[in-house]
């Protein structure tokens, strides 16, 4: 079943919920309505993959909220559907990781149709919510890192209740 958390922001006070915000952005083919599909990190299809020394369920919720992105824009993995598992063997395979697990988001370039702008990476919390909706109504993907820099959600909208609540898809 197709789920999704909404998790509430005070607009004014995003550190409550993103603490350190990592917005990562992806620039995809023009604004749209995306139809994001809900990937797990631990689904037994690819969570006990290796991504360099630790497994996908472990630590790959950043490469899952990508593989979720570029799914939802139908952008291919070597000519197969972009889930965790093909993103992770494309990525091992092309310079996708760095310092052990973490993502190396600049070999997303390498991917058809996908470009990582100069802006995509916020290593601060330096976005509010109408900041990322207008990279939303933009066709942007935004992924946040959470839970003080423990963790990376998709962000798919704004919360229809209140202008100051984000969207997401959690990979766990």
């Amino acid at each position: 079943a197709r789920t999704a958390a909404t998790a509430a922001a005070a607009a004014g006070n995003m550190a409550s919920l993103l603490g350190a915000l990592l917005a990562a952005t992806l620039l995809a083919s023009g604004a749209r309505a995306v139809e994001y599909p809900l990937f797990k990190q631990c689904d037994a299809a690819w969570g006990e993959d290796l991504m360099v020394d630790k497994t996908i369920c472990q630590v790959g919720c950043l490469m899952t909220s990508v593989a979720m992105a570029l799914r939802g824009y139908n952008v291919s993995v070597d000519g197969a559907a972009a889930t965790p598992a093909t993103l992770n063997t494309w990525l091992q395979h092309n310079g996708g990781y760095v310092d052990g697990n973490d993502l190396e988001e600049a070999s997303l370039d390498q991917l058809q149709g996908v470009v990582w702008p100069s802006d995509g990476m916020h290593l601060t919390n330096d976005l509010n919510a109408a900041q990322i909706a207008a990279m939303l109504a933009r066709g942007r993907v935004v992924i946040a890192n959470v839970l003080a820099g423990e963790h990376f959600v998709l962000v798919t909208g704004l919360a229809l209740a209140s202008e100051d609540a984000l969207t997401v898809h959690k990979a766990v």
